[in-house]
């Protein structure tokens, strides 16, 4: 379950992996009594996800890292398989570029 922190003039949303890496520099976590304002009314507050955003992508790319060395040491895939794969992992590298401009 991720965890709410302030952040500038917003608030942001980390996961308990992002809080382990000690990504809460600098951020204070909402009071109990600013999360039961929140449950009462959502709709006054926008989080900012975007870290989380660059975190799934950077896991994703990570998660296939081992198919393009594979694809490099052993040719495993089609031609057609791998288009797949290096599509997908450009998607996401200019998704992380678009994410981190924001």
């Amino acid at each position: 379950m991720n965890i709410l922190y302030h952040k500038n003039n917003g608030i942001i949303s980390l996961s308990p992996l992002q809080v382990r890496l000690g990504q809460t520099d600098g951020l204070t976590p909402l009071t109990p009594e600013e999360l039961e304002k929140l449950k009462q009314k959502p709709e006054d507050i926008t989080i900012d996800n975007t870290q989380s955003q660059i975190d799934e992508c950077k896991k994703e790319l990570s998660e296939t890292d081992y198919k393009t060395l594979k694809q490099i040491e052993q040719n495993c895939y089609t031609e057609e398989e791998y288009q797949t794969i290096k599509d997908r992992r450009e998607f996401l590298r200019s998704e992380i570029r678009r994410l981190e401009e924001e």
